[in-house]
């Protein structure tokens, strides 16, 4: 034999092996059947087709150990063995299948037969009695076991659509929620944006009231330098008070005057730099308050997410409730259709056998 890959190998080993273990079980059924209807009358019906499932299960099994030889020691005739051995097992249960397909039609009626020779059941023998009575049994059976599965699967869907309204109210919750978080944020927004406004109001007046400060700054300078040639003014006047004592009267008046002004000056500066320092309070104010708007907004925007995220999760787990539903709602259709069925196939022509 050529040298072939291990997986391939393995896998060939496997699927003998497989094969081997279902040859087997099988095997043990036909026995087990074979041994429980030897005592029955219905014996020599069913033993050819006892025989025929012992050969094949036999022949199948046989196969598979060959195969399993083959590839275990690379034998090349062992491999061909069980190849063509399961080709033509194949084939012949496929042949079988197409014949015991064809022949459906001719063993309902055969069967119709065998049922309607019965008639009447006053005249009938104890087994066919037994046997009619063991069908109309597994009929009801059948039957119950369908109701039951039926009901079942009604009681899964509405679970599943309890299930499903439940989560579509929590995911309304949390859209509302969400919502809910959404406005105060903007209600946040809008407030942040107020406080910044304030507080570019409160810069542009602490810069006019600075720049009021500088220009009374200097208007008392120029009213200083008034005072000091005013000063210098009253002295040269001194100096010359016999000849010139009209000047000096008037150089004392004009240096009072520009004290005056000057203290003037002054106090103007000073209440500018009160209302500098009162216009930079309320701006630290409308600072703070800006950055309390922010932190809300961005609370606000946390709290929007989580109910986002919070409605995400209520919305995966509607559309699994909604899965579970739409399934058991399939299984309660099938288990209807399969109990509708029965009905319809089997159970009314037994008890029309029996009321006859």
């Amino acid at each position: 034999m050529g040298r072939i890959h291990i997986c391939v190998k393995r896998t060939f080993i496997f699927v003998c092996v497989l094969i081997g273990i279902i040859s087997t079980l099988l095997l043990a059924i036909t026995l087990f059947g074979h041994g429980y209807f030897h005592q029955s009358e219905e014996i020599e019906e069913i033993l050819p087709g006892i025989v025929v499932l012992y050969v094949l299960e036999a022949a199948t099994l046989v196969l598979s150990i060959f195969g399993v030889y083959g590839a275990r020691k690379e034998k090349k005739w062992a491999v061909v063995l069980f190849s063509v051995g399961m080709s033509l097992a194949s084939l012949y249960l496929f042949v079988e299948c197409v014949n015991g397909y064809q022949s459906k039609h001719e063993m309902e009626e055969l069967t119709r037969e065998e049922h309607l020779a019965m008639m009447p059941l006053s005249g009938a023998n104890q087994t066919d009695l037994e046997g009619l009575y063991n069908m109309q049994t597994n009929v009801s059976h059948l039957h119950l076991m369908l109701l039951m599965v039926s009901a079942c699967a009604d009681s899964k869907s509405q679970g599943a659509n309890s299930m499903s309204q439940g989560a579509d109210s929590m995911s309304q919750g949390a859209n509302s929620m969400s919502q809910g978080a959404n406005s105060m944020s903007q209600s946040a927004n809008s407030q942040s944006q107020s406080a910044n406004s304030q507080s570019q109001s409160a810069n542009s007046q602490s810069q006019s009231a600075n720049s009021q400060s500088q220009s009374a700054n200097s208007q008392s300078q120029s009213a200083n330098s008034q005072s000091q040639s005013a000063n210098s003014q009253f002295q040269s006047a001194n100096s010359q008070s016999q000849s010139a004592n009209s000047q000096s009267q008037s150089a004392n008046s004009q240096s009072q005057s520009a004290n005056s002004q000057s203290q003037s000056a002054n106090s103007m500066s000073q209440s500018a730099n009160s209302q500098s320092q009162s216009v930079n309070s309320q701006s630290q104010g409308a600072n703070s308050q800006s950055q309390s708007a922010n932190s809300q907004s961005h609370s606000a925007n946390s709290k929007s997410q989580g109910a986002n995220s919070k409605s995400q999760s209520a919305n995966s787990q509607s559309q699994g409730a909604n899965s579970k539903s739409q399934s058991a709602n399939s299984q309660s259709q099938s288990a209807n259709s399969m109990c509708v069925f029965v009905f319809r196939t089997g159970f009314p022509y037994y008890v029309n056998l029996g009321l006859d």
